[in-house]
């Protein structure tokens, strides 16, 4: 998850939160909050800091209690198959709270920890923080429909942190997708395999990011334009978008 949350904090030299994560309410959630234990486990047994120990230890009891929680939530979701609903983090949605993207921090900044690897247990980011703020001026992220995965979560962190500015189209929609790898359902009749998404990453305003980036700056495709044609648009798009902020009194 490095891509998503660690490199928007090479374009800033302020502080980069990542995405809230979601995770089923499943068994499979069980292997991912094993991998986060075994991570600060072995960053418990390294070093010998005495508040990176408290803040570790705080981390594990959190993912122990997130295990001991699976399956413990009782709710008919049956309409799921029938209707749309706003989702609410208030309503019973079979979700289980489990840190935040990069981990179980939202965030490091640089010198959180002189050991770097409580600060790598506790927020994946940190394992790149000598890059921190490499950059700090104007930052624009191209991006369409055929943004996924790290590309989409990338696009999410710097709009979110107020770092750069996405220029182009909505993005595809991937939201988080899967935390941990796990054979797909198979149908038993059909035999039709299909799998489903094992977690969820929530956006600043409480939105899944399942719904798509959204762009600061528009430059929609449009029909027998060439993507040279396209990227020119672009590029005068934040060519002008760039005189304009100049413009503006600091």
């Amino acid at each position: 998850m490095i891509a998503g949350t660690g490199r928007p904090a090479f374009l800033t030299d302020r502080r980069v939160r990542s995405a809230l994560l979601m995770m089923a309410d499943a068994p499979i959630a069980a292997r991912y909050f094993a991998e986060e234990i075994g991570d600060i486990d072995e960053a418990l047994a390294a070093t010998r800091s005495r508040d990176a120990k408290t803040a570790l230890a705080g981390a594990r009891a959190f993912f122990s209690r997130q295990t001991a929680a699976i399956g413990r939530q009782r709710c008919d979701l049956s309409w799921v198959w029938r209707e749309q609903r706003v989702w609410s983090p208030s309503n019973c949605n079979r979700l289980l709270p489990a840190g935040y993207a990069g981990g179980y921090s939202a965030g490091l900044p640089r010198n959180a920890y002189s050991d770097p690897n409580p600060a790598a247990a506790l927020s994946s980011a940190s394992t790149v923080r000598q890059f921190y703020g490499s950059w700090t001026g104007p930052a624009y992220i191209i991006a369409d429909k055929r943004s996924y995965s790290s590309a989409e979560m990338f696009a999410a962190v710097m709009q979110d942190n107020r770092i750069g500015k996405l220029v182009g189209d909505r993005t595809g929609g991937d939201g988080c997708g899967f935390m941990t790898e796990d054979a797909p359902i198979v149908l038993h009749h059909s035999r039709l395999r299909f799998r489903v998404p094992n977690c969820m990453r929530l956006r600043a305003d409480g939105t899944n990011e399942e719904a798509g980036v959204m762009p600061d700056l528009p430059v929609l495709p449009t029909e027998a334009e060439s993507d040279r044609a396209r990227g020119e648009r672009a590029l005068r798009t934040i060519a002008g978008d760039a005189v304009l902020a100049s413009q503006k009194p600091s």
